[in-house]
């Protein structure tokens, strides 16, 4: 196992056979000591409850009359699983595993790791602590045929939530405990690919809209074919559940965006979205100090003095995070722009540590 030991300098040792390790002539002071061994975690990782980062330390004092410092590890969690169809296996194939982790106060499932199975339809994540994991599979397709061809159509594979689900909320979760390996296999079926087709209004040469179907878990696929000129695309997908996504931006660097959610269950031909601005929140603040600042300093106006996220209530995939901006140079109000629909927390904060935000609205609705 290797220590590393930092006051004024870094100096870095193996331990013996039985775990032990000492550093001497050491000046007294505070240090930071930290321990790293492939395949474990040491006692801050294990809390963070995330795939490996970048390694915390422990502060120790040294000084004449120090205990002997213990250091823990906990050995890395692995799941394993093999993908196949019609009993082979498949190679290729993209596999995925959620984590819950917390942001900023709210639970939200989060793509931990990512991979591709081998020819024999193996995959393998390690260096996992301990929780709950989500495992998903696919969707995946070759380039068929498109529809209305004469010619036999492709054949792809939706999207599978271990062990059998086509969503999270049918889907059963593995718990992994330290050192612990799990198993989660998935069997998929050939399914034939249909055909998702239509236009794009309002779509410009320049700059370049983005467009894709993402799955349920936030998977985004590029389009067969598409015309930017004309704004008609195409899409050859298995079934499933999927949001047509586009998004670019004006000249003047406001967003367009364009969203419509799609159940494929058979060709849906003859789709039109058009691109439009994102909905905007006005928000208007007033802060109050708990003390008066001190005498001859300037304080900034409200707008500048307060912060606004507004947090997506859900906690699936899709889960996102807006911040209010200045409307304008002219006021001190604030603005939450391009705000998808939905549900939200708003959580309002005084970026000035003598004051307090007072009031918060949004047209009639209060925000505290």
């Amino acid at each position: 196992v290797l220590v590393e030991c930092s006051l004024d300098s870094t100096q870095a040792l193996l331990t013996d056979g039985e775990g032990r390790f000492e550093f001497d002539d050491l000046p007294e002071g505070q240090a930071s000591i930290q321990v790293r061994k492939p395949g474990f975690f040491s006692e801050q990782e294990l809390h963070q409850g995330q795939l490996r980062s970048p390694m915390p330390a422990t502060m120790i004092e040294i000084g004449p009359q120090m205990n002997p410092v213990v250091l823990k590890l906990y050995p890395e969690g692995v799941i394993t699983g093999r993908v196949e169809a019609d009993g082979e296996p498949v190679d290729g194939m993209p596999v995925s595993i959620f984590s819950m982790q917390v942001a900023s106060g709210r639970k939200r499932w989060t793509k931990s790791a990512a991979t591709s199975t081998d020819e024999d339809g193996d995959f393998r994540f390690a260096e996992l602590t301990p929780g709950a994991y989500y495992v998903t599979a696919g969707p995946q397709w070759n380039r068929g045929a498109p529809a209305g061809t004469g010619t036999k159509r492709g054949e792809g594979y939706s999207e599978l939530f271990y062990p059998d689900a086509l969503s999270i909320e049918a889907a059963t979760p593995l718990e992994i405990a330290p050192g612990q390996q799990a198993e989660a296999d998935l069997s998929l079926k050939a399914e034939p690919l249909f055909e998702v087709s239509g236009t794009i209004g309002g779509m410009p040469l320049t700059p370049p809209t983005n467009v894709q179907l993402g799955s349920r878990s936030g998977e985004g696929f590029t389009p067969t074919k598409i015309d930017r000129s004309t704004g008609k695309f195409q899409f050859l997908v298995p079934a499933g559940s999927y949001t047509l996504q586009a998004h670019t931006q004006n000249a003047d660097g406001s967003t367009l965006n364009a969203e419509l959610p799609l159940t494929v269950a058979t060709d849906l031909p003859g789709i039109r979205i058009a691109l439009g601005a994102g909905n905007s929140m006005p928000v208007s603040a007033r802060i109050e100090y708990v003390n008066p600042p001190p005498e001859g300093e300037a304080i900034a106006g409200d707008a500048q003095l307060v912060n606004v996220r507004l947090s997506s209530s859900a906690t699936g995939f899709a889960s996102l995070d807006y911040y209010a901006a200045p409307a304008n140079a002219k006021d001190h109000g604030l603005v939450v722009r391009d705000l998808e629909p939905g549900k939200y927390f708003a959580e309002i904060t005084s970026s000035y540590g003598g004051w307090y935000v007072a009031s918060a609205v949004s047209g009639p609705t209060d925000l505290l």
